[in-house]
Formats: structure tokens, sequence, C-alpha cells
């Protein structure tokens, strides 16, 4: 029996040892996957962070760290699915990128951030699919968007601020872009789309959805002036983490403006 109790002692150890090592490796593939996430307007960057991080997520022992893994994977799902031709592919791809943010949810750590990427993966599919899938969706994204704006992220933020106002960009386009009969709203639209362009303007897509929108609301000038002022910015200083977002988000400006009139 002594002997059976100091085994199971041993083993447990030895388990414990090889958890940390585990959680150790798994902690530098992490820091490996995000490096090649910044290179991510690179030429095959982007699949070899996701060939990483989807068995390291599996590899994590530390809950914590398991978040982590498990978000960047989705985030670079993410920047897979909006650079990927063809409807169907980035159908795939964003379906996956949801899945994904929701196996982060259901670590029930209440962090903001998976609500934000189950919900956005959510809308970019919507957007691949059809209006009619996109509006079976609608009650999920909402509540996504919602308990976004009710939690912290991780690092004790409010969930409202993540991502460049992130929820609040997301609702104003769902307003913006839903037909009227399924609760399409531009006065509500330009409420949430006001808030994410007046907090977070070194986010270009804030500028561009907000400026499209003061167009529809027949506010054309003021529309054309924040088009003119981003477009004056440096992409490169702008918003240094995001600086291959910014780049194609600027081309849709200088799209959205020709569009307008400007």
């Amino acid at each position: 029996m002594r002997s059976a109790a100091k085994l199971g002692i041993v083993f447990g150890l030895v388990m414990g040892g090889l958890a940390v090592a585990d959680d150790a490796v798994v902690k530098a593939q992490y820091e490996k996957a995000l490096a090649l996430f910044k290179e991510r307007a690179t030429a095959g960057k982007i699949d070899e962070a996701i060939a990483i991080v989807e068995p390291a997520a599996a590899q994590a022992q530390d809950t914590e760290l398991k978040y982590d893994v498990i978000l960047l994977h989705s985030r670079c799902l993410y920047w897979k699915g909006m650079h990927t031709q063809g409807d169907k592919a980035k159908q795939a791809i964003h379906d996956a990128g949801y899945k994904v943010a929701e196996t982060a949810r259901k670590l029930d750590l209440d962090y903001a951030e998976a609500y934000y990427f189950s919900a956005v993966q959510l809308i970019r599919w919507g957007e691949a699919t059809g209006i009619a899938a996109a509006l079976g969706k609608k009650k999920e994204i909402v509540a996504l968007l919602e308990g976004t704006i009710d939690r912290n992220t991780k690092n004790g933020d409010p969930g409202e601020g993540f991502e460049g106002w992130g929820a609040h960009r997301a609702f104003g386009r769902l307003y913006f872009k839903l037909p009227g009969f399924a609760g399409g709203d531009l006065g509500k639209s330009l409420i949430h789309l006001d808030k994410a362009f007046s907090n977070a303007k070194h986010f270009a897509i804030n500028v561009n959805f907000y400026a499209e929108s003061l167009a529809a609301n027949k506010e054309k000038p003021k529309a054309l002036q924040i088009l003119d002022e981003l477009l004056a910015s440096d992409p490169q200083t702008l918003n240094p983490d995001r600086i291959p977002e910014t780049l194609d988000e600027l081309e849709a400006t200088r799209k959205l403006k020709a569009e307008i009139g400007g």
C-alpha cells in the first residue's frame, strides 16, 4: 500500500513536471506564431502561424494560456478569411474562426475578447453566405456584441473599447446593412459609429463606416471631410499595430470617397 501511494505521488510529480514543460513549449510556440502574425501581410506567414497555434491550443494545460493561443488562432483565421477570394472559401474560414472563438468562450474565463471574435467571425460568415443566413444569426450576433461590451478584456480593460470600440463599430455596421424589416436603422447606426469614430479615429475602418452612414444620412460634406483627414494621415504611424489593415482600409477609403462624389 505504501509503495503504491509513493508511486502515485512520484507519478503525480512527474506528470506535473510534464504539464509545466508542455506549457513552456506552448508559450514559445505562441510567441513564434504571434511574431508570424505580425508579418501577416507577407504571403504564407498567416498559414505558418495557423499551423503552429492549432496544435498548441490542444497541448496547453494552463487555461489562461490556452485562451491566448485560441484567440490568436481565431484572429489568424479572420485575417485569412478577409484575404481569401470566393464566398464559399470565405464562409468556411470564418465559420472555422467562429468555432475556434467559441472554444475560447467555453473556457468560462468570461473575458470580452472571445465574445468579440465570435461575433465578428459570424458577421463575416454572414456576409459571405447571404442575407437570409445572416438574418438567422442576428440574435446571436447581437448577444455576442452586448456580451463584449458588458465584460472586461483579459488585461482588465473595458470590452467596449476592445479593437477600436469594435463592438460599437460592428453594431453600427449591422444597423446600416440590415433591411428595415429586419431591424436596420440608420439613426442607430450613426449613434454606434459616432462612438467608435470619436474614441478610435486611428482605426481607419471606423472612419470609413461612419462616413458611409453619414453620406446615407445626407451629410456628404462631413463624410468627405473625415475621409480627407484620414487620407492625409501616415498609415505607418496612424495605428502601428494595424498597418496591414490600415493599408487595406485606405484603399476602401479612396473608393468610398469616389462613390460619395468627392
